[in-house]
């Protein structure tokens, strides 16, 4: 499977597999801790407010939620591979829902 970039410009904040948390995080806490025995389990991007978010793959926009660890955010979920895309930390509501092809905005 192929994935669309979810932005035109990123910059990765933090990749898949590591553990920052590690003996200098919060409390001396590490992803181990929090249940991810593989470290961070995800890659973490940022941009500036109001920058376009893309669809990395085909899916359903499957639900959005605010007051959670990810904040307002949204998952994309792909029911032939079973994968899953959590877009978290998102500045406004998120107001799309339904089916989504790779490169749409969202």
């Amino acid at each position: 499977m192929y994935f669309t970039p979810p932005l035109k410009k990123m910059r990765l904040t933090q990749p898949y597999g590591v553990d920052y948390l590690g003996n200098g995080g919060p409390g001396g806490q590490s992803y181990a801790d929090i249940g991810l025995k593989n470290g961070h389990n995800g890659w973490d991007l940022s941009a500036p407010n109001g920058t376009e978010l893309y669809a990395v793959m085909d899916g359903d926009l499957v639900y959005t939620e605010t007051g959670s660890g990810y904040g307002n955010h949204l998952r994309i979920e792909n029911r032939e591979t079973g994968l899953e895309v959590v877009y978290g930390h998102l500045m406004g509501a998120v107001v799309m829902l339904g089916r989504v092809k790779a490169g749409d905005l969202v």
